[in-house]
């Protein structure tokens, strides 16, 4: 059964373990990265916004696995079964990426040559951006899509990767 998360706080207790398993419609809990741990090369965080309605799907991250990481953007229609996918691979950003403390009031953002990524906090909502030149076979990709905030539709979840589901580690 799927819990709610209703009230504020971090989402970590002092010991490293998740403070609250569940979902809730914005983000209310705040990301306490000084509370983990496990060891730097073991530490996953990513921001990820899935955008899509009867005819199209749009999906964008930013994350890493401590030692790798990637960025990436995944268009789908589903009428026609055309997929656009760009990723590029990051080696060892061991939190270089810079991931806000919470998804409420802080923007990320990547550049390199080939992909400028960005997520902004905006006055009613968030901005999410990207833009790639194409290469291998994929075509250029430019998104721009404005999200009001907050959405009653939205998902944050929290959950761990352990097998016994009880530690971030």
């Amino acid at each position: 059964m799927q819990q709610r998360i209703e009230g504020t706080g971090n989402l970590l207790n002092e010991d490293g373990t998740l403070a609250h398993r569940g979902y809730a419609t914005r983000a209310v809990l705040t990301y306490n990265r000084e509370s983990i741990k496990a060891p730097a090369w073991k530490i996953k965080e990513w921001d990820f916004y899935q955008v899509s309605n009867d005819d199209y799907c749009v999906q964008l991250t930013i994350g890493h696995v401590s030692y790798a990481g990637e960025v990436s953007i995944r268009f789908f229609e589903f009428e026609s079964g055309y997929r656009a996918d760009f990723s590029q691979m990051l080696l060892l950003p061991f939190g270089r990426l810079g991931m806000p403390r919470s998804a409420e009031s802080g923007d990320l953002e990547y550049r390199s040559k080939k992909v400028e990524m960005a997520f902004r906090v905006t006055g009613g909502g968030r901005k999410l951006a990207a833009r790639t030149a194409g290469d291998r076979g994929t075509p250029p990709i430019e998104i721009g899509i404005e999200l009001e905030q907050p959405d009653p539709l939205g998902i944050v979840m929290a959950t761990s990767f352990d097998e016994d589901r009880r530690t971030v580690r």
